[in-house]
C-alpha cells in the first residue's frame, strides 16, 4: 500500500462523501488508486525550498490549440444534436465534419505522443485528468448553449443533451485510442492493454469526473446529472435525502443504543452524523429502526439508489483530488510560473510562484512529454586500483576475503549514509565506486570532502582498498532513459547517461585523448621491440608519470602535468560547477590562502552552531581527457585545520573570479605565461 499512502499523503479534497483513509481506500477504492498517478515534487526558485507535490503541465499554445479545438466540436456536435430534432434545417454537416476532424488530428497527435513514451510513468493518465477540466468547463455551458439554438428543446431536453453529446464524444475518442493502441503495439510489440489509458475506461463508467469540478454536501450541482443521466427527478430525491439527514441527527440524540451501534461500526462518527450515512451499508441497517418511514424517507429502490450514487461520489472526489494536484505553469525568462490558482491548491500563499529553473513540466505536444535532458549536479567516486586488489585479496585465506567484503560493505553504508543527510540521489553503483546526483552545489560539494574524510578513516582502521579515493565534481547535461514497466505502482525508474557522465568519468580516471600507454601497448603488441618503444615515448610519457596517494601522510591531491594529463588523487570540480556552486545564496566568505607554493581560495561554509567547513579551491588549468575538449579543471582540498586572516578575506568578488585570479596571479610569481583562456 506504499504507492497508495503517496499519494493519499498528498490530496487536500474537498472530501464531503469520500473517507480519505488509508483503511477506506484499501477495502473500497484499491483497484481506482492504482491507477491513478502519483504526484512528483515540484521544486520551487533556486531548489532549496521544500518541494510541493503535483503535476507540472506546461500550458503553452499547443495546450491552448488542443482545448479550443475541443471546444469547436463540442459546441458542433450540440448544433449537430439539435439538428437531428429539428430536421436538420440550416445544420452545417461539412463543418460539423471539420471541427472533428480538426480536434481528431490534434488529439491522435498527443496521444500518440503518451503511448510511445508512457514506459509506466502514467502520462495517459495525467493527460485525461488535465483534459477533463476543459470538457467540464465546455460541458457546463451546454444546456444555456442549447436554448440559445432552440428556446424549447433547451428547456425540455438540454440536460439530456449534454449527456447525448458527452456519450458521442466518448464513443469517438475510445475508437480512437484502440485504434492508436493496436497500431502502436504492432510496431512496439506492447499489448493493446498496456497502451489503452484505463483511466478512459473508468470515465466513461463514472461521467461525474467529466462534467463537475465540486459536488457539495447538499447535492445541488447534480440536477441536471439527475434529471440527464439517471433520468429521475432529482429535486424529489434531495428533498428525502435532507429530511432523512434530520430524522437521523433528531434519532441518533435520543437513542442510546443507535448512538452505539454507531459508535461500534464507526468509531468518532459522532462529531459527524451525517457522515455516517455515506458509510455503505449503514443505511440499510437505519432502515429498521422502528421509527424509521421509508414512505417519507427513502425506501428499498432509493437505498439501493443512493448507495449506488455514493460509490460514484467517492470516486469522482478521488479522481478529482489528484486532479487538484495538476499544476498548469507558463514560461518565463527564468524558468517556470505557477498561477496563484494552482498555488493555492497546493497549499502555498495565492499568488504567482517561480518554480525552480531546473523545472522539467509534463508538454504533451512534444514526442518525449517530459524533456529527458537535465542539468544536474553530479558526483562520482572511485577507489585507486580497487580490481588489482580485489585479485590479491582473492588469493588470500577465506577469513581475509570474508573479512574485505565486510569492510567495503560497511564503507559504502557510510557514504550512502552520508548522501542521504545531505538529500543526494544515488544514481547507480559502479562497482568500486558510485554516481550521486542532486540540484544543490554546496550540499553535494561538502558531500564529497565527508566522503574523502570517512576513506581516510576506513584505511586508518585497516581498510584493505588504500591505494586512494578520486572524487569528481560537475554541472552537466544528462539524459534519463525511462526504465519503468507499464504497471502504474510501480516506481518510476531511470537509467542516467549522457555528456555529463562521461566528463564525470574522465575526471575520476584522468584519462586523456592521447594516451601513451594505450599507444605504446598496440606498437608492442605489433612487435616492435619494447625497449626502442620506452625510450622513443620518454620524454613524453615522463612528466605524465602517474604519482599516488600517500597512504603514510593520508595526503589527497590533484595535478596537471605539462602535456595536459590530469592525475586525480583526491577531489576535481569543473568551471561550471563552481559557477553553479556561487549562485548559491548560502555560500559562506572568501579568502585567499597560501600553502607552500601554491595559491588558493578557502570558502569558510557555515555548517551550524559555532561551526564552519573550510573547503580550498585551486585552479589546475586545462586538461585534455578523452573524447572531450580541453576542460578547466579545480582541485578541491579539505582545510580543516589551515589559519585564516581577517585581512585575507575576499569581498564581493565571484568565487570563480577569485579563483582563477589567484591562479593567473601564481603563474606571474613563477615567470610562466599567462594561458589564454578558450573562448
Amino acid at each position: 500500500m506504499a504507492e497508495q499512502d503517496n499519494l493519499l499523503d498528498h490530496l487536500r479534497g474537498p472530501f464531503n462523501f469520500l473517507d480519505p483513509s488509508i483503511e477506506s481506500i484499501r477495502l473500497h477504492h484499491a483497484r481506482l488508486s492504482q491507477l491513478l498517478p502519483r504526484p512528483r515534487p515540484i521544486f520551487l526558485r533556486d531548489g532549496a525550498a521544500t518541494p510541493v507535490m503535483g503535476f507540472p503541465v506546461q500550458r503553452n499554445r499547443s495546450a491552448l490549440r488542443l482545448a479550443e479545438a475541443l471546444r469547436l466540436y463540442i459546441e458542433s456536435e450540440e448544433r449537430a444534436q439539435v439538428a437531428t430534432l429539428t430536421g436538420g434545417a440550416g445544420f452545417d454537416l461539412r463543418s460539423h465534419q471539420m471541427a472533428w476532424s480538426n480536434y481528431r488530428e490534434q488529439l491522435e497527435e498527443v496521444s500518440e505522443n503518451l503511448f510511445s513514451s508512457n514506459y509506466g510513468r502514467s502520462f495517459p493518465q495525467i493527460f485525461w485528468l488535465d483534459h477533463s477540466r476543459d470538457l467540464v468547463t465546455i460541458l457546463r455551458g451546454t444546456p444555456s448553449r442549447i436554448r440559445r439554438l432552440d428556446l424549447q428543446i433547451g428547456k425540455r431536453r438540454g440536460e439530456q443533451l449534454r449527456y447525448t453529446v458527452l456519450f458521442k464524444f466518448l464513443q469517438r475518442v475510445i475508437a480512437l485510442c484502440y485504434d492508436l493502441a493496436a497500431r502502436i503495439s504492432r510496431e512496439t510489440g506492447q499489448t493493446e492493454e498496456e497502451l489503452f489509458p484505463p483511466i478512459l475506461t473508468l470515465m466513461q463508467d463514472n461521467v461525474l469526473i467529466l462534467t463537475e469540478d465540486h459536488v457539495g454536501r447538499e447535492l445541488e450541482e447534480l440536477v441536471g446529472y439527475f434529471r440527464g443521466y439517471l433520468k429521475i427527478d432529482g429535486r424529489s430525491l434531495l428533498y428525502r435525502v435532507a429530511l432523512l439527514r434530520s430524522w437521523h441527527r433528531e434519532t441518533l440524540a435520543a437513542d442510546p443504543f443507535l448512538r452505539r451501534t454507531a459508535e461500534t461500526l464507526h468509531p468518532g462518527s459522532d462529531e459527524a452524523p451525517d457522515s455516517l450515512l455515506h458509510r455503505q451499508g449503514y443505511l440499510d441497517i437505519l432502515s429498521g429502526h422502528p421509527g424509521y418511514d421509508p414512505a417519507a424517507l427513502l425506501g428499498p429502490p432509493e437505498i439501493r439508489l443512493w448507495s449506488a450514487l455514493l460509490e460514484k461520489l467517492k470516486e469522482f472526489e478521488l479522481l478529482n483530488a489528484t486532479r487538484r494536484l495538476i499544476v498548469e505553469v507558463t514560461a518565463s525568462e527564468r524558468g517556470y510560473l505557477c498561477p496563484g490558482s494552482a498555488a493555492k491548491r497546493l497549499g502555498l500563499p495565492p499568488q504567482d510562484v517561480e518554480l525552480f529553473r531546473e523545472t522539467r513540466p509534463l508538454d504533451f505536444s512534444a514526442p518525449w512529454i517530459i524533456d529527458p535532458e537535465v542539468s544536474r549536479v553530479g558526483l562520482i567516486y572511485d577507489i585507486t586500483e580497487f580490481s588489482a586488489i580485489v585479485s590479491i585479496v582473492r588469493l588470500a585465506d577465506r577469513a581475509s576475503q570474508n573479512d574485505s567484503y565486510r569492510q567495503i560493505f560497511t564503507f559504502q553504508h557510510r557514504i550512502n549514509q552520508i548522501a542521504r543527510l545531505l538529500r543526494l540521489r544515488i544514481e547507480k553503483y559502479l562497482g568500486d565506486g558510485a554516481f550521486y546526483s542532486g540540484r544543490n552545489p554546496l550540499r553535494m560539494l561538502i558531500a564529497a570532502l565527508r566522503m574523502q574524510r570517512a576513506y581516510a578513516a576506513a584505511v586508518a582502521d585497516g581498510f584493505p582498498f588504500d591505494r586512494g579515493m578520486r572524487l569528481a565534481l560537475n554541472f552537466g547535461s544528462y539524459r534519463l532513459l525511462p526504465l519503468g514497466g507499464s504497471n502504474t505502482t510501480e516506481e518510476e525508474r531511470y537509467e542516467v547517461y549522457g555528456h555529463g557522465l562521461v566528463e564525470l568519468s574522465r575526471l575520476v580516471s584522468g584519462k586523456k585523448g592521447l594516451d601513451f600507454e594505450e599507444i605504446k601497448s598496440v606498437l608492442i603488441a605489433r612487435g616492435y621491440d619494447e625497449l626502442a618503444v620506452n625510450d622513443f615515448f620518454a620524454p613524453v610519457t615522463a612528466d605524465s608519470a602517474r604519482a599516488t596517494f600517500d597512504r603514510a601522510k593520508g595526503e589527497f591531491f590533484a595535478e596537471l602535468s605539462r602535456d595536459g594529463a590530469l592525475v586525480n588523487e583526491g577531489i576535481v570540480a569543473t568551471e561550471r560547477f563552481l559557477e553553479e556552486l556561487q549562485r548559491s545564496r548560502h555560500l559562506g566568505p572568501l579568502f585567499k590562502a597560501q600553502r607552500d607554493d601554491r595559491s588558493y581560495v578557502v570558502v569558510a561554509q557555515p555548517a551550524g552552531p559555532g561551526e564552519r567547513e573550510l573547503i580550498a579551491v585551486r585552479r589546475l588549468g586545462l586538461a585534455r581527457l578523452k573524447g572531450l575538449d580541453k576542460l578547466s579543471v579545480y582541485e578541491v582540498l579539505d582545510a580543516t585545520g589551515w589559519e585564516l586572516k581577517r585581512e585575507d578575506q575576499l569581498h564581493r568578488v565571484p568565487l570563480v573570479q577569485a579563483i582563477n585570479e589567484s591562479f593567473t596571479a601564481s603563474l606571474a610569481r613563477a615567470g610562466r605565461p599567462t594561458p589564454i583562456r578558450p573562448l
